[in-house]
């Protein structure tokens, strides 16, 4: 019994005396040194700015974080830095500024480690002829850097049993879906099923849909969807997350930008959010399911793993289907928003690395501007990386083409859009010397590039339109005929 006592008594001084250093440092690192016009500026919390050489590393101690500016090329990247944290457990008195009690620092450790847990998933496409990742993962990437817990599902790869599973399993707190139109019922299903498995958890919608006519998802689902989100979401997301964390959500749904919600008896939206950054649009690599696309499999038939990236978003024109022409994701103009050529370079460096060998721009118009288009192939080619794009046939030329296949492009989609019939029939007209033209060149470019292009014709069929509707048949079966000819 004695022998029991002394134990007890030495366990507890021990741990009484067990004691936690805890240090901060901060690491900073100069650009590549391969890159040219690179440029690396570190402004401090402490208010000091610190210049990188490239290539150069410093090591600052202390609780310190940073803004960091890096310059590739012609363009900037910025984004925060934080210090890493040291601990050390030591016997005795502490001799660290800061030191916590080991039992203490336990304690704070595990209730750190509760994070608030997020599954994220796109239903299923039934007409998918894209081979290409949902927008899902760029929700994730922002936040797992901010430091949630994120699950991520593709329903239409790994079905909806998987999805069941990780529910189960997860039991998230949030729940997060996005969807296009022509999704919207397999998604609300999805919805419903979620809110059945975890019915506790947040259930939120975004997407072109939820976007576009979020007010009739409302009362139809109001049981099992709780929040949908106009906008492009990634600050959206955030916001809700860190409320839900905080355990401040009743209080502040009210107020994140981008919110709408049913009361009870109405529809509730919170003020629009502005449009996001378009450097905040990195997806997270790696990832799993991969999306290979076949245009880039190799001579022998095996794929190139593929990643994918947006570097552009708004459009100048006014194209009734799509939203990057309209105002509904926070521009007040139609105008174009760029990455930084210095964000791209970063991820294009990171996803050679990780032993991607294609990259695909989901730019609606890759190849607007062509200077810009073309010091993204370069980078692209620097790192190793062969790519694929969309385009549209006025934002392209010989020269463009030319420029881009030497620099690693192996495929341009490229679609011409319009309801209106003269259009169409000068399209039509263009179109015939556009072939002969390019009948010339095909047998030069074939060896470089591949070149698809896709006419996409939208129309209303009321009463007065039927004439209108008959024009555009009309049109396209003369290109059907057209592109079938023999040229002279």
């Amino acid at each position: 019994m004695k022998r029991s006592i002394l134990c007890l008594l030495l366990v507890i001084i021990v741990v009484i005396n067990l004691s936690v250093e805890t240090s901060y440092r901060l690491e900073l690192q100069g650009f590549d040194p391969s890159g040219r016009n690179t440029e690396t500026i570190a402004e401090l919390s402490s208010g000091a700015v610190v210049r990188l050489d490239d290539g150069e590393r410093q090591v600052i101690e202390g609780n310190i974080s940073a803004v960091i500016h890096q310059r590739a090329e012609t363009g900037w990247h910025v984004y925060e830095l934080q210090p890493k944290c040291h601990q050390r457990i030591v016997f005795g008195k502490s001799r660290a500024k800061k030191a916590e009690s080991f039992f203490s620092l336990a304690c704070l450790n595990f209730v750190a480690r509760k994070r608030t847990k997020i599954l994220l998933f796109s239903p299923e496409l039934l007409e998918r002829t894209y081979p290409g990742r949902p927008p899902i993962y760029y929700l994730s990437s922002i936040l797992k850097r901010k430091g949630f817990d994120v699950l991520t599902v593709d329903v239409d790869i790994v079905g909806r049993k998987k999805l069941i599973e990780l529910l189960k399993e997860s039991k998230p707190d949030i729940i997060g879906g996005t969807s296009l139109s022509i999704q919207i019922n397999e998604a609300m299903e999805l919805m419903k099923l979620a809110k059945m498995i975890c019915p506790e958890a947040l259930t939120i919608l975004g997407g072109n849909h939820a976007t576009a006519a979020g007010e009739y998802l409302y009362p139809i689902h109001s049981q099992y969807l709780d929040m949908a989100v106009i906008g492009e979401g990634l600050t959206t997301i955030t916001a809700v997350a860190e409320a839900i964390e905080s355990q401040k959500w009743e209080e502040q749904r009210g107020e994140i930008p981008g919110l709408m919600q049913w009361d009870g008896s109405k529809i509730v939206k919170n003020v629009s959010a502005g449009a996001e950054n378009p450097n905040s649009f990195i997806p997270d690599l790696p990832y799993n399911p991969l999306y290979n696309f076949l245009i880039f499999n190799k001579d022998d038939g095996q794929p190139r793993r593929t990643c994918q990236i947006m570097t552009a978003f708004g459009c100048k024109n006014a194209c009734f289907f799509c939203f990057n022409s309209t105002n509904l994701r926070g521009e007040c103009n139609r105008v174009k928003r760029r990455m930084n050529l210095g964000t791209i370079d970063n991820f294009l460096r990171d996803a050679s690395k990780l032993g991607y060998e294609a990259v695909y721009f989901d730019d609606d118009t890759f190849t607007r501007d062509g200077n810009y288009a073309l010091e993204i192939a370069k980078m692209c080619m620097k790192h190793g990386l062969i790519f694929g794009c969309h385009t549209r046939p006025d934002c392209e030329n010989e020269e463009i083409i030319r420029a881009l296949a030497e620099n690693g492009c192996r495929y341009m989609f490229s679609g011409l859009e319009s309801t209106v019939p003269e259009i169409l029939l000068a399209f039509l007209h263009e179109l015939f010397h556009m072939l002969r033209h390019f009948a010339r060149l095909l047998p030069q470019l074939h060896a470089l590039i591949t070149i698809q292009n896709i006419c996409l014709c939208g129309f209303r069929i009321i009463h007065e339109d039927k004439g209108r509707f008959r024009n555009i048949l009309y049109v396209l079966n003369a290109r059907h005929a057209l592109g079938r000819a023999p040229l002279q």
